[in-house]
């Protein structure tokens, strides 16, 4: 069996890392596509060699566009790659524009397909990942869901339940893949940091907050008042642009009690998220990796594909209001209680084995034939007959 995995972002060759592995220890073939995106493949490369995977087979070269652009010059390579490859699969993970452009390829191919980090849902209309994930739901024939939630979400919307399989989430397979040299990273030395301070770990890179000079200037002015704690900030390519763009960063380089790194590699960012005693972030991914590290979570963000964080008291969303930061901020990180009740959660994301789970779960649909697409029986009009009826009567 050949299966293509379709990626374009570093949270990308995170999530599917896993897998990729899981794959190449077997007899199967992996076919890996790099979809070549703006900065990001040049930054992938770090990410590819830290956690040991193969180099792409594909680079499509699709570069900085706007998201249509993006997705259309996916398909029209990819559609290229895939017919002179012709996998038995191909996988798309998350939200990003990768995955409309695969799964819709791969459908069009008539090639079976999966999404892995099926339904989650922000229920947020105006974000454009929701609008992906919305999507991949549409077009994947299996639906690789993170939790139970996620699962109830696609059967709610209307997903066989048969075509579901809760597996985990692969991020947690990443995490325990360097946990050796995440225990012996030296980062927080490299870095010159001294726990005088509380210490927090900051991201902030999403296009809500960063395009608009007024959210990013509440998210520095919050950093900036927080100066009981030590923040430490690896600063998103995307969010030091606007931030110079908008006369924001030479305030920022002045507080004293924030630390500004450049983007970090992926064991020296879990390595710091290790040591620090909250997460402020707008970042979906460190949510999850949050709760393998039991770490408290303050998202400047409204909603959250990763509602089960916030059901469990792990992770709380304050948008980007200044004082509304700083307040969760300091009753989160002085909550004794709530730190000892994250401590004793079971992460909802999984043990560790969902890149095993999904392979295995595919090489049995393929075993037994089940991954073709078939035309439909006679009977289907029956289903038509019957929605007729309910709604207007014989």
């Amino acid at each position: 069996m050949k299966i293509a995995c379709v990626l374009g972002t570093r949270p990308e060759i995170i999530k599917f890392a896993s897998i990729i592995k899981e794959i190449k220890k077997g007899r199967d073939k992996l076919l890996l596509i790099h979809t070549g995106q703006h900065y990001d493949y040049e930054m992938s490369d770090t990410f590819i060699r830290t956690l040991d995977l193969p180099k792409p087979n594909y680079n499509l070269e699709i570069g900085s566009a706007s998201r249509s652009i993006q997705i259309a010059k996916t398909m029209e390579r990819l559609e290229k790659v895939l017919v002179a490859e012709s996998p038995d699969i191909v996988l798309a993970q998350g939200d990003t524009n990768v995955v409309p452009a695969a799964l819709l390829t791969a459908r069009h191919l008539l090639i079976p397909s999966g999404h892995v980090e099926a339904g989650l849902r922000s229920f947020n209309p105006r974000s454009p990942e929701e609008i992906n994930r919305k999507v991949a739901t549409t077009l994947a024939s299996i639906h690789f869901a993170p939790t139970r939630l996620n699962k109830v979400i696609l059967m709610i919307e209307g997903v066989a339940g048969r075509d579901i399989y809760v597996t985990g989430s692969t991020v947690v397979d990443a995490i325990k893949m360097v946990k050796h040299e995440v225990e012996h990273n030296k980062v927080i030395e490299k870095l010159g940091l001294k726990f005088k301070k509380p210490m927090i770990l900051c991201t902030t890179h999403r296009s809500y907050n960063v395009d608009d000079r007024g959210r990013l200037a509440n998210i520095f002015g919050a950093l900036a008042e927080l100066n009981e704690f030590t923040i430490v900030f690896p600063i998103h390519p995307r969010t030091k642009k606007n931030a110079e763009k908008f006369g924001l960063m030479k305030r920022l380089e002045k507080t004293k009690h924030v630390v500004l790194t450049p983007p970090l590699d992926y064991i020296d960012f879990l390595a710091l998220m290790k040591a620090s005693d909250l997460i402020l972030t707008d970042s979906g991914g460190v949510q999850e990796e949050a709760c393998e590290f039991k770490k408290p979570v303050v998202t400047m963000r409204r909603t959250t594909p990763r509602w089960e964080t916030v059901f469990l008291g792990i992770n709380s969303l304050v948008g980007t209001d200044k004082k509304k930061i700083v307040a969760e901020v300091r009753r989160v990180s002085y909550d004794i209680k709530l730190k000892g009740r994250i401590k004793r959660i079971s992460n909802p994301y999984g043990n560790g084995k969902s890149g095993k789970q999904i392979v295995r779960i595919i090489k049995r649909l393929y075993d037994s034939k089940k991954l073709e697409y078939e035309e439909p029986e006679l009977g289907v009009s029956k289903k038509v007959e019957d929605i007729w009826v309910k709604t207007w009567g014989k």
